[in-house]
C-alpha cells in the first residue's frame, strides 16, 4: 500500500550556510559543440590578510551542461599569467594551484567543524575547473558561483587534500 511507503524525499537546501561572501563569475562561459571542455574560472576574493575558510561551495549556474569541478587555490600572479589577465582560460589536465575542494551535481557545501580551516593568503584567488559536458545541439551559457565563509581566527587544524597516486 503506497500509504505506508517512505515519505517524499525531499533534496536539502543548495547553498553554503552563513557565507561571508558570494563571487560570480565576471563573465558567463560559452559552452558548444560535441567536444568535453575544461575551463578553469578565476574568482578573487580580494584577501587584505591571510584567512581560513571554514566552509565552501560552487553553484553552476546551468546545470544542463555542468559536469564536475575542481577547486583550487593559486597564485595571483600565476593564474594572471596563464590566464593572459582573463577570468577564464582553457584548463584541460591541469589547473593551477593546489585543490582545495571538488563538487559533482548532487555535491554538498563543504562545511569544516570550528577548530579546522583551509588557509588562503591574500595574494591568492580561487580557481575553479570547470568540466562541461556540451548538448550537441545547443549554445550554453554558464556563470558559477563560489560561495566562501571564514573562520573569524586561525584554527587548530589544517584541512589539506591529497590525491596519492603513481605520477612515473
Amino acid at each position: 500500500d503506497p500509504a505506508d511507503g517512505p515519505g517524499a524525499f525531499i533534496p536539502p537546501a543548495t547553498g553554503l550556510p552563513e557565507r561571508d561572501v558570494g563571487l560570480e563569475a565576471t563573465s558567463p562561459v560559452t559552452v558548444q559543440g560535441t567536444q568535453d571542455q575544461f575551463i578553469c574560472v578565476v574568482f578573487d576574493p580580494a584577501l587584505l590578510e591571510d584567512r581560513y575558510l571554514s566552509g565552501m561551495n560552487i553553484v553552476p549556474g546551468n546545470a544542463l551542461v555542468a559536469h564536475h569541478a575542481l577547486l583550487m587555490r593559486a597564485d595571483r600572479d600565476e593564474v594572471a599569467s596563464l590566464s593572459g589577465g582573463s577570468d577564464q582560460f582553457p584548463c584541460f589536465g591541469g589547473p593551477p594551484g593546489e585543490l582545495i575542494h571538488a563538487w559533482a551535481p548532487g555535491g554538498q557545501p563543504l562545511e569544516l567543524p570550528s577548530d579546522i580551516g583551509i588557509a588562503i593568503q591574500s595574494d591568492q584567488v580561487v580557481v575553479v575547473q570547470m568540466h562541461y559536458h556540451p548538448t550537441g545541439t545547443s549554445v550554453e551559457l554558464d556563470q558559477p558561483t563560489v560561495e566562501l565563509r571564514f573562520h573569524e581566527q586561525k584554527p587548530t587544524w589544517s584541512f589539506n587534500v591529497a590525491l596519492p597516486g603513481n605520477a612515473s
